[in-house]
Formats: C-alpha cells, structure tokens, sequence
C-alpha cells in the first residue's frame, strides 16, 4: 500500500502511474485549509486518480501563498495583501485570495496587481 500526501498534480498523477503500473492500493490524501480528502484508488476496483475531474483552484491556501508560492498568480495574490497591509484597509480575516465566483472581482484583483 502507497500512501500518498503530495502537494501538486503532477507528482500526484506519477504516484497514481506507478501504483496502477505495479497494482499496488493508493490511498491518496490532501489538506486546503480546514477541509480535507481522502481517496482509495485500486486498479479494476476503483476509478485512478487522473480518471475522476476535480474542480479547479479557485483560491490559493494561505501557506502556499506565503511559504511555497509555485505560480505567477501566487506572487501577485500575495504582493497584493501585503500591499493592502501596509497601505489599506487591514483584512480581519487574513484573506489571501480574490473571491474566484466574482469574474469582476478576478479581473480587478489582476488589474490592480498590475497597476
């Protein structure tokens, strides 16, 4: 049995590879925030890992942003609050990434960070 706890989809998706390549059981797990997931995977018996369309990132944990920032849009995201740390309005709740359900929001979050 692999136990699995990766950070990103690549290493995940080679794991995956690899296990169903050697028929070995996955149990692959993952933490954003405070929710969590767990997945069995066995070949024949369940779906693999690339086999079943997850969602999008639509935010960005705030230790990614602040410790392992992997993407351009990480940089901006955090360049952003610590902008508005020292020059705005002070966020109570500490958060780090534009509300993805707002195209608005999204566009203006690049737009400022551009500006």
């Amino acid at each position: 049995v692999v136990l699995n706890a990766l950070d990103n989809l690549q290493a995940r998706n080679h794991v995956n590879r690899m296990c169903l390549a050697a028929d070995v059981p996955l149990i692959d797990s993952g933490t954003a925030g405070y929710i969590g997931q767990v997945d069995l995977i066995k070949k024949n018996l369940t779906p693999c890992y690339e086999c079943v369309q997850r969602k999008g990132q639509k935010t960005y944990p705030s230790c990614t942003i602040r410790n392992t920032p992997s993407e351009p849009v990480h940089c901006i995201v955090w360049a952003k609050h610590l902008f508005n740390q020292l020059f705005g309005e002070p966020d109570d709740e500490e958060e780090v990434s534009p509300n993805a359900e707002d195209p608005e929001a999204m566009a203006e979050s690049g737009a400022n960070a551009l500006n």
